[in-house]
Formats: C-alpha cells, structure tokens, sequence
C-alpha cells in the first residue's frame, strides 16, 4: 500500500502543478488587454496594458511559409531539435547538437488592419508533431560515411561531431523530433506589443492557437479544474495509502526484510550447580573371562623352622642337697663342692629375673 500511496501522491503533485500552471494561463488570457488588430497596429502603446501586454485576433496573412526540413511541411512555424545520447555504465547521457526554431513572417487581421506577429522566438503555440525517430550509426552511414538519414526527404545527422570541443561517441544514438504550427485560417495571439508587432513577452511565452480567445479561455479552465481535482484525490488518496501503509507494516516497500536476529534467552544460574553423574562401568568384551568376586588371598609365607632350644639343666630336687644341683651340672652327685659352685653361677641370672 506504501508504493502505492506515493505513486498517487506524484500523481496529486503533477496535478497542483498543472492546476497552477492553467490557472495562470487562464488568468493571463483573462486580463490581458484584447484589442482590434486595426488598433494594435496604430496605437498599441496606447491601448497595451500593464508591461505592454496585448491580445488580437484574426484571419492569418501570410505571403510565404516555412518549410520543415525532415518532413518538408509548409507551416508558420517550425521547431527541429537533434539530440545525441549515448550510455556510460548504467548511465545516459545526452548532448543537443540542433535546436532550430524558425517563424514565417504573417500578420493578423480582423477586419480592422493588419498588425504584424514576431514568433521566431518560438512560445506556447498549438504545435503538430510530425516527425520523431530514434537512430543510431548503421552499416549504411559507416560504409558510405554520409551521415545517417531521417524521413524520406534526404534529412541527414553527421555522427560523431564535436560540439563545445566535445566529440559525440560513435555508440550514439540521435532522435530527431519535428513539430510545425500549420497554417490556420484564425490564430489568436497573445503576447507583447513591441516594434509593432505582437512579440514573445520577457516575463512568458507567446501564445498563439487556433482557437477563440473565448474558446481558448474556455478550454484552459476546464483543464485546470481537471488537473485541480487530479490534485486533490491524488494528494488525498496518496495520503491514505501511505497512512496505512505505514500501520500494517507496509512502509519498507520492495525492501527485503532483514534475517532475525535470535532471541537471547535469558535464564537464573542455579543456585548450586548438580554433581555430574558417575558414569556406567564400561561394559567388558565378550570374550573376556569375569573379574572375580574376591581377590585371591595372597598364599601364607612357610612358617620358618623353629630353632632346638638348648634344654635347661633340671632344678634339684627338693632334700637332694647341693649334691642333686651339682649332679645336674654333671658332677657326680654327692660331691659337696659341686653343690655350691652352681649355686653361685646361676644366683644372679635367678635374682635379674
């Protein structure tokens, strides 16, 4: 809808603008002063209005006509204009290399005397467009080298000429348009008095048409209030478009959408963060045999031969004497000094114990 309601907007725009611009040119019909040819003629300081502005009427006189050049029309007037243009990338350039503006010399005359029209300067004329074409450099004008030609009445365009030192490139193409204001039995003309003749005004253009000045007044008002009220619904109907547009979302055009970014998301760390999982034993080959349920206990070291102890000599006896001690020491018991000897050799070792 966005694209939509700026088309209608330029549509609304060119319509103010073509409102104002007939608007204007009503209004200059409207109050400029219309006179007898016969008075222009003799007096048109006089009977001129503001800045010299004057509007006749009458039968056109005309002792020769002007002969366009491509078409070869007989006309009061003729406009030919030759431009080049050629491309640069993706750009388009154009040169002009003709504008020709030529008037035959007439006058209008309603009866009263004829007064004199200066229009070579060209103006706002009822112009017939009778010629326009497009042509590039072709095999012809290459070989022949005799320009490139236009109509059927040996109108030609030298290619590649220099205009203000510039060479036009030999990719060029060259469109040609004529246009002729063709002899009319009436003319109205609108303009200013100046060397006696009705002349091209410095502040607008030189009106001349076939038609009446009531007419042509008639004419440029119903196509202002057309072009008003193209204005006014283009403008207002733009509007609207570009209004709504703009709420459903339609204001980007042909543009493409760009990629949507993600969303972050957004979440609390936990307060304390869970112990990983103990991973599952890895599960054993098939082939290979079951670890045991136990370990083997390890075998028990050989216990290490226990050493003869020497055997104690026997205690005496109870009533044996010194003789059953000295027996044990290998005495022959019943000796008295063997009694006594053991006795004092193991006393000590007794009492340490």
């Amino acid at each position: 809808m966005f694209p939509l309601g700026i088309f209608l907007a330029f549509v609304g725009v060119l319509g103010v603008a073509g409102f104002l611009l007939q608007k204007y040119k009503s209004g200059r019909i409207g109050n400029t002063p219309f006179v007898k040819t016969g008075d222009a003629a003799s007096r048109g300081d006089a009977v001129a209005g503001d800045k010299k502005a004057i509007s006749v009427e009458g039968n056109v006189v005309a002792p020769a006509l002007v002969t366009a050049p491509v078409t070869r029309t007989d006309a009061l007037f003729y406009h030919l204009r030759v431009v080049a243009k050629w491309k640069v990338g993706d750009q388009t350039r154009s040169q002009e290399i003709a504008n020709e503006k030529v008037a035959a010399s007439f006058s209008l005359d309603d009866g009263s005397g004829p007064v004199g029209v200066d229009a070579t300067k060209g103006g706002d004329f009822d112009l017939k467009q009778t010629f326009k074409k497009t042509k590039g450099l072709g095999i012809v004008a290459v070989f022949t080298g005799d320009g490139i030609a236009f109509g059927d009445h040996g109108f030609k365009v030298i290619p590649g000429q220099k205009i203000n030192g510039f060479k036009i490139p030999d990719n060029a193409e060259y469109e040609v348009t004529e246009e002729c204001l063709l002899p009319a039995g009436r003319l109205y003309a609108c303009g200013k008095f100046e060397g006696g003749k009705v002349a091209s005004p410095s502040w607008a253009s030189l009106m001349l048409s076939p038609k009446s000045r009531d007419e042509l007044l008639a004419a440029t008002m119903k196509t202002a209030n057309i072009a008003k009220f193209v204005g006014i619904g283009g403008l207002g109907l733009g509007g609207v478009f570009m209004i709504l547009g703009l709420v459903l979302g339609g204001g980007g055009g042909d543009k493409a959408a760009p990629a949507e970014a993600p969303a972050a998301i957004e979440e609390a760390a936990p307060a304390e963060a869970p112990a990983a999982p103990t991973p599952p034993p890895a599960a054993p080959p098939a082939d290979a045999p079951a670890p045991p349920s136990e370990a083997p206990a390890a075998p028990a070291a050989p216990a290490a031969p226990a050493a003869a102890a020497p055997s104690a000599p026997a205690a005496p006896a109870a009533g044996g004497g010194g003789g059953g001690g000295g027996g044990g020491g290998g005495s022959r018991p019943g000796a008295p000094g063997a009694g006594k000897a053991g006795k004092a050799k193991f006393g000590g070792k007794a009492k340490g114990g």
